[in-house]
């Protein structure tokens, strides 16, 4: 099943791939809760002003700072940005959980998307294995994400996904591709509108086709032995 490609699909519903950590509520709470959530995005560009900033290698305690609260709101414009398609296009949301249900703050993480959702969209797997066997299962799904290394793993079993980032790329070049499909590179919503629906409505053949465009830096590899074999000899690691 892995190695067939997407088609076309009807189903009015995508996943995201949290990002949730403590530091996102703590973020929350202190810019956005109370606030009408009409004004989020406002918001959120506002705060985007004040820590945007530019020295990635710099080592200070603000900038530190900084570049974490502009990690967390880049994961806010890609929040804000699913719930105006959702609403737009009647569109149906899961949620795939960063923290499993036995985890102290897999509550909190249930709490935070309720703040831009309302309904309980988060998803309870018990193990990783669980996780994968529910994305093989949902073939034609797309899946969205900014850093998540589970959306590699995705893209590595042919399947539809899609990597958000306005600002990140910048840090981390080698990991995001402008040029291609499945990615969405420092892009308004009506680009990344456009892009969902490009993704939502590819063939088998499209998908192909834009895959074998991936630079070799995306690394997503098909789960098979010669590429194991090939790991393991260029790293010199061996296994028990």
């Amino acid at each position: 099943k892995i190695y067939r490609y997407p088609e076309k699909t009807r189903m009015k519903k995508i996943c995201l791939i949290s990002n949730y950590s403590y530091h996102h509520m703590s973020f929350f709470n202190k810019y956005l809760k109370g606030q009408n959530k009409d004004n989020f995005f406002s918001i959120i560009k506002q705060l985007e002003r004040k820590y945007k900033f530019e020295n990635k290698n710099s080592k200070s305690e603000k900038s530190q700072k900084e570049f974490m609260y502009l990690q967390i709101i880049e994961f806010f414009h890609l929040v804000i940005f699913i719930k105006r398609f959702l609403d737009k296009h009647k569109f149906k949301l899961e949620i795939i959980e960063r923290h499993k249900p036995s985890h102290p703050d897999f509550a909190k993480e249930k709490d935070f998307y309720k703040f831009f959702f309302e309904k309980d969209n988060v998803l309870s797997f018990k193990n990783h294995d669980q996780r994968l066997k529910y994305i093989i299962k949902n073939k034609n799904l797309l899946f969205i994400t900014n850093i998540s290394s589970l959306g590699r793993e995705i893209l590595s079993v042919n399947q539809k996904v899609f990597f958000y980032s306005k600002w990140l790329y910048r840090f981390n070049p080698s990991y995001f591709q402008k040029s291609s499909i499945f990615f969405g590179v420092d892009c308004n919503y009506e680009k990344f509108e456009k892009s969902i629906l490009k993704i939502l409505n590819i063939s088998g053949k499209n998908y192909y086709k834009h895959s074998k465009k991936l630079k070799k830096t995306i690394s997503a590899y098909v789960p098979k032995k010669e590429n194991l074999k090939l790991f393991l000899n260029k790293s010199n690691i061996s296994l028990n």
